[in-house]
């Protein structure tokens, strides 16, 4: 009787643990698009901040310099994804 409680509580414990890995999976590869749009919009905001007067012009060229980075970053963690995928 106890044997198979046990057995019961590592089968939903291991379900879980397996619901658990896939939900992660998935929150991963939206959480890559999510960042990129942000970096997206964020190359749009740092040219109006310029105009406005909020930075100066060194500050927007380094802002877009690292967003730029960032995008490429995050573009090539998408690839080596969708590689991975694949085999």
């Amino acid at each position: 009787m106890l044997s198979n409680i046990y057995l019961w509580i590592i089968g939903v414990g291991s379900f879980f643990f397996r619901f658990n890995i896939e939900v992660i999976k998935f929150v991963w590869r939206h959480l890559i698009e999510a960042l990129m749009m942000a970096t997206l919009i964020g190359m749009f905001i740092v040219p109006n901040a310029m105009n406005n007067g909020a930075i100066n012009y060194t500050c927007a060229l380094l802002f877009m310099g690292i967003l730029i980075c960032l995008f490429v970053a995050l573009i090539r963690i998408k690839i080596l994804e969708v590689r991975e995928r694949k085999k």
